[in-house]
């Protein structure tokens, strides 16, 4: 995997967990407040996405995986 891929892979992680403090309810599954900073000029757009289309059955499915396995670590 190049350094672009990895790159992209971590902002995309990044904005799942910024995502779920904002798009998703209680109970928060982990709360990464440093997560929508570390995303910088690029954090609306990719939170945005989730804002819009955060119910979609893939989306939030993507998103649990993503901060389950964060609080797992």
């Amino acid at each position: 995997m190049n350094s672009v891929a990895v790159k992209n892979t971590a902002l995309l992680a990044a904005a799942a967990r910024a995502a779920h403090l904002i798009v998703d309810a209680e109970p928060r599954i982990f709360a990464d407040t440093l997560a929508y900073a570390i995303l910088g000029a690029r954090a609306e757009e990719l939170v945005g996405y989730h804002r819009l289309h955060g119910a979609h059955v893939v989306l939030s499915g993507a998103r649990t995986s993503v901060v389950t396995r964060s609080r797992f670590t």
